[in-house]
């Protein structure tokens, strides 16, 4: 996996809320042991065997894992493009990919509890975090597949659909649509006090234009 030098210290930004909740915060790779905790989770919480959740891209992805003592309470996973293809690819516009692959990166495999702390504070700090680490190393372009029953979602996290079609998932087999966040403070987003922090944003309406 690649590492960059990182702009800011992403990590500061979580720490006192990280502390008020009694959590900790973790990136792994899929050679450690704590990965295998975070498929079992992620396997559980979508009702899916282990097999169909495991992907070929978790060897040089970055795994996420919150945990409130030895407790798995939510993962999420993120591939950047620069180390190297991304989960449905192949299912990806071309010009998005020709003109900002080292700008790209994927999230995929979020998974939260469904009791204890709010599924919204977890899945939040997951994806705000992730988002935040990606963009102090040089990510400026988020882009997840999902399922249309939960395009209604992503777009109150700050996501917009890149078109209109959908396609059908090569690891699920069944429909998803893609769905963009770009690294733009002057949107209205979960990310956008994070992405007030760099100098060099990208806008909806440039993606828009590809």
């Amino acid at each position: 996996m690649t590492e960059s030098v990182q702009s800011f210290d992403f990590h500061s930004l979580f720490q006192e809320e990280l502390q008020q909740n009694n959590l900790k915060m973790q990136i792994v790779s899929s050679s450690d042991e704590l990965f295998i905790n975070a498929i079992e989770f992620a396997a559980k919480s979508y009702n899916l065997p282990i097999n169909l959740v495991v992907t070929p891209e978790d060897d040089y992805s970055r795994i996420y894992v919150v945990n409130q003592g030895n407790r798995v309470c939510g993962t999420i996973t993120v591939t950047w493009a620069i180390d190297g293809q991304l989960e449905a690819e192949g299912c990806m516009p071309e010009p998005l990919l020709r003109q900002y692959r080292d700008k790209l990166c994927t999230a995929y495999r979020l998974a939260v509890e469904p009791k204890g702390y709010p599924k919204y504070l977890i899945a939040s700090l997951l994806m705000r975090y992730c988002f935040a680490h990606g963009l102090a190393c040089g990510m400026r372009i988020a882009i997840v597949a999902v399922k249309p029953e939960l395009l209604r979602y992503y777009r109150t996290v700050g996501y917009f659909p890149l078109g209109s079609d959908t396609f059908q998932h090569p690891r699920l087999n069944s429909s998803h649509t893609f769905v963009v966040c770009p690294a733009d403070p002057d949107r209205d987003s979960l990310f956008r006090n994070i992405c007030s922090l760099i100098d060099d944003p990208i806008s909806k309406a440039e993606i828009n234009t590809l």
